[in-house]
């Protein structure tokens, strides 16, 4: 009778997580939620790394790594073939992460080529089409569908434009990212919310200011990666196959020493480069 009822157990729960799988509901091993990074940017954080470049480990669908992009809302495994024929950090960092967490991982997507800081990403801004305002309706609207997955940390790589055109001090950068980081832990319900920027490093009148904005961030839990020697296609702009993978790697490297050091010492990293 304990042996038929037991087995009656195992076949409901194996229906039940199918049930959930097929619902796009991730059925997240290990204690608690599924863990969701978030990941926003411009074109660096789109991506220009070449699907047909990657190689054969890399390039089939990731079990334990699932993905939603901008609209969707339904976590799937990460399939870089059906990402069309460019991909950004999200194939490393989500490899590197559900290995270094030894669990499965989702990764929220939200990034648009040539946006700015100051007009795009900017908390402050009432326009309701802001790129702010989207990503944190979009999370927290999955969170709300979702209930079994929790925002545990957030990467960032943008600051060409602002570089290009915005920034004329420092403070004008840091300010806004600041302001972004403030926003987006309060919205996705987590004030310690790990946060890595990558540091960019694309030429402009105001590069330095935004570089130098960049690592002076006085915000708990975050750090910066620097990305200078990533390799770049032709453009020298945009970071190359080779480049993406190691932006994500570096990501992910980050973003577990300082989900380690958030654990084990109450957050009391006040931020800088990773060593």
């Amino acid at each position: 009778m304990i042996r038929t009822t037991m087995a009656i157990f195992s076949f409901s729960l194996a229906m039940a997580c199918a049930v959930a799988a097929a619902a796009g509901e991730p059925t997240a091993a290990g204690d608690g939620p599924m863990p969701v990074f978030v990941l926003a940017g411009q074109s660096n954080m789109e991506g220009c790394g070449q699907v047909a470049e990657l190689p054969a480990e890399l390039s089939a669908p990731h079990k334990d790594a699932l993905f939603v992009r901008f609209w969707d809302t339904t976590f799937k495994p990460l399939d870089p073939v059906k990402l069309g024929k460019h991909f950004g950090p999200e194939v490393a960092f989500g490899d590197e992460m559900a290995r270094g967490l030894k669990r499965p991982v989702g990764m929220i997507k939200m990034a648009y080529g040539g946006t700015s800081i100051e007009e795009h990403w900017n908390p402050a801004s009432e326009d309701k089409r802001g790129l702010y305002k989207r990503l944190t309706g979009y999370v927290t609207g999955i969170q709300a569908k979702q209930k079994n997955v929790k925002v545990v940390g957030m990467i960032w790589m943008q600051g060409e434009a602002d570089a290009k055109y915005h920034s004329k001090t420092v403070e004008q950068y840091r300010d806004k990212l600041e302001a972004l980081i403030d926003g987006c832990r309060k919205e996705f319900g987590n004030p310690d919310l790990p946060f890595v920027c990558g540091r960019m490093n694309a030429s402009g009148q105001y590069e330095k200011q935004v570089r130098e904005a960049q690592e002076t961030v006085k915000r708990k839990n975050y750090a910066w990666i620097d990305c200078d020697g990533l390799e770049k296609n032709s453009d020298k702009l945009h970071y190359s196959t080779k480049g993406q993978l190691e932006l994500g790697r570096s990501f992910a490297k980050a973003m577990l020493k300082l989900m380690e050091e958030a654990g084990g010492k109450a957050g009391a990293n006040e931020g800088g480069k990773p060593q």
